[in-house]
């Protein structure tokens, strides 16, 4: 039977049937309608609690939550080739960005300031960071993935719902996407939560597992050495939750992030019209797979205009003016509508270092950063009071003014795992 969940390559993430195009709302346009609307849409979402003391005592250490591979870890040489398409990809990109309800004929079903988004609720992601002593229980997985229920067989450490608001341990919405790291693994899971068949109280729809996380590369097509996949590499679905095909841990926004001198990672996009078009191929490097996706009121032949694959990589040039951008557009308080200076700054230092990729699918363009329920639990470094205040940066970016990258030749090999 065909899950109507998945995409072609991999999960779709969003519960909307094959063939299906009517604009249901996605992981993220959910939570915009939370609380009667638009307009109900919870301040939480763009901006956490108060900034807490910094000095305050934290829980546990921060955490280095990176993968080893320089698409994570290096910044973007200033020197970098435009790609040939890269007037058109950043007019598509920019198109994706300013969809609204009356533009046509691609229309859409949100309005400013909530057609681009920053979430760090409902519907982003949970990291658990779990003592090394802590239990482990198997975990059943919904879909069979070669391998997988293997390791989860051997056991997760998955956190007590009694230390966690509402009992909850993945966040509300159609994802329930989550990350638990204990000493140097890794575990990924999409859809988590309690039940199952006799003999587990924990199920995911599916997973991924990664022995070393800080020497895996991040693309889950990968090697039995390293948790997962099948010798040689293979592209093509296999664990993991995101649609591209690689760790969310790579490129989510984090607290070390917020309250770093800078943000020292490429920025993961969902886009509402993504995956091939007439023009374009489905996903490129470094995506090892795709979402075929349109959430718009138009048909997929009118909105293949603003269609682009998933792994697409643009950037900020260096001769973009930060400054003098940050001082036109940067708010005195985070909001729905923007960030501060100090916020967007760093972002846009970000983008020109690091740049931006096409990631997976949503119903709004949309960043993420990671879930604010876990902060103040014993479970992640950073007390409740201490929940970054991003606001809506989204807003702020100079989408037309960005350029797109050569796609590289990425080599997303992993140890032992045989050719790329």
């Amino acid at each position: 039977m065909t899950d109507p969940t998945a995409g072609p390559d991999g999960p779709s993430r969003v519960g909307r049937a094959d063939g299906d195009r009517s604009p249901v709302l996605s992981r993220r346009a959910l939570l915009l309608l939370a609380g009667g609307g638009a307009v109900g849409l919870p301040a939480a979402v763009y901006l956490g609690a108060r900034r807490g003391d910094q000095d305050s005592t934290l829980r546990r250490e921060p955490l280095p939550r990176r993968l080893n591979h320089p698409f994570w870890t290096t910044p973007l040489p200033t020197d970098l080739p435009v790609a040939a398409t890269s007037q058109d990809y950043v007019a598509r990109l920019t198109g994706q960005a300013g969809l609204r309800t009356t533009t046509s004929p691609v229309a859409f079903p949100y309005d400013f300031p909530f057609n681009v988004v920053v979430l760090s609720t409902d519907y982003s992601l949970c990291i658990y960071t779990m003592p090394e002593d802590w239990p482990r229980t198997p975990v059943w997985s919904r879909r069979s993935k070669e391998g997988l229920q293997d390791v989860l067989d051997r056991g997760v450490p998955v956190p007590d719902p009694a230390h966690l608001p509402d009992g909850r341990i993945a966040p509300d919405g159609t994802d329930g996407a989550t990350i638990i790291i204990q000493g140097d693994e890794l575990w990924e899971f999409w859809q988590f939560g309690p039940g199952g068949p006799d003999g587990f109280d924990w199920s995911c729809e599916q997973g991924g597992y990664m022995r070393n996380y800080g020497e895996h590369p991040g693309w889950w097509a990968g090697s039995p050495a390293f948790g997962g996949g099948t010798p040689p590499r293979v592209l093509g679905d296999d664990w993991g939750v995101s649609a591209c095909g690689q760790s969310y841990l790579g490129g989510i926004l984090t607290a070390e992030d917020f309250y770093g001198d800078a943000i020292e990672h490429p920025l993961p996009l969902a886009l509402p019209i993504t995956g091939g078009g007439a023009s374009t191929p489905t996903h490129v490097l470094p995506a090892t797979r795709y979402d075929q996706l349109n959430f718009t009121y138009a048909s997929d032949d009118e909105a293949d205009r603003f269609r682009l694959p998933e792994g697409v990589r643009y950037r900020l040039p260096h001769s973009f003016d930060i400054e003098a951008w940050v001082e036109q557009r940067a708010l005195p308080e985070p909001s729905k509508e923007g960030a501060t200076a100090e916020v967007l700054r760093k972002v846009l230092i970000c983008l020109r270092d690091y740049g931006l990729f096409v990631a997976e699918s949503s119903g709004v363009v949309g960043f993420t950063a990671e879930h604010e329920m876990v902060f103040g639990t014993p479970y992640h470094p950073y007390t409740a009071d201490q929940r970054p205040q991003w606001g809506n940066f989204g807003q702020q970016i100079p989408w037309s003014d960005l350029v797109q990258l050569e796609p590289a030749e990425v080599d997303i090999s992993v140890p032992g795992a045989g050719p790329a």
